[in-house]
């Protein structure tokens, strides 16, 4: 019984003092957001470069990109995906609205 006791209090002790606690929540996040309309081509792709930009600049939370285009520039597709793919601020893309391509 006394042995139970002393690891009961043992056990309190070691993790009493122990606080419970949650990952911080940041005071406030920035969210960049970029509108694309239209044909892709060299300005598009000079357009998101400059938004990532900025947001890594700003210390954005992420990136929002909304996409409504018929296509365009391979080329200039390209550079855009190696820019989101090497921009260190996430990067959240989507289609809208219903319908667009």
């Amino acid at each position: 019984m006394i042995r139970r006791l002393h690891i009961a209090a043992l056990f309190v002790l070691l993790v009493a003092p122990t606080p419970l606690r949650a990952d911080p929540v940041p005071a406030a996040t920035t969210v960049v957001e970029a509108r694309v309309d239209g044909a892709i081509g060299p300005a598009t792709t000079a357009y998101i470069e400059r938004v990532l930009a900025t947001a890594a600049a700003t210390g954005a939370t992420c990136v929002v990109i909304s996409i409504d285009t018929p296509g365009g520039l391979s080329e200039a597709m390209r550079d855009i995906v190696q820019a989101i793919l090497a921009s260190p601020v996430p990067v959240v893309t989507y289609v809208q609205p219903g319908g667009a391509r």
